[in-house]
């Protein structure tokens, strides 16, 4: 089964692990803008720090998760030469749309997902620059074994209505 971009970016949800314990705890650290990093691979790390982002990302706002886009990229640098579809984590402002997605349960350390009546679990490693995201163990068919490779976006954001 292929995977919708929408469902892509569901699974980035699980990206929102974290090893502190309450909603609140959790909710201030990771509420914001989340970007994938573009130099990543599927289970190794980007080779330039998370300097660049990948045009998709999420957005954590009270428990909610909302994906993405950033638009009007004019970025040359993306992986296999894709125009656009990429920018620099140090541009100060972007244009984004954005989607409502779903919202997580948190139990402990481990953030739960659940999408299509099957729950997965995800756990986070912070690594210079970025943080790795990764399957506890796959359970669910929708669920691959790839790692994530986010970092925060510091920058301002402007929602354009499609």
């Amino acid at each position: 089964m292929k995977l919708t971009s929408s469902v892509t970016f569901f699974l980035m949800a699980i990206l929102l692990i974290s090893p502190l314990s309450s909603r609140s705890a959790l909710a201030s650290a990771w509420e914001g803008i989340w970007f994938t990093c573009e130099f990543a691979q599927s289970q190794r790390a980007p080779d330039d720090g998370c300097q660049m982002f990948d045009d998709e990302g999420f957005a954590y706002e009270g428990g909610q998760l909302f994906y993405l886009r950033m638009i009007g990229s004019t970025e040359t640098a993306c992986r296999g030469e894709k125009q656009g579809q990429c920018f620099k984590r140090s541009l100060p402002a972007i244009s984004v749309t954005k989607k409502d997605v779903a919202e997580v349960r948190i139990e402990g350390d481990t953030l739960i997902a659940r999408y299509l009546g099957c729950d997965q679990s995800y756990r986070i490693a912070a690594q210079e620059g970025f943080m790795a995201v990764f399957p506890n163990k796959k359970t669910c068919f929708w669920s691959r074994d790839r790692h994530f490779y986010i970092a925060r976006y510091e920058g301002d954001i402007t929602v354009i209505t499609p």
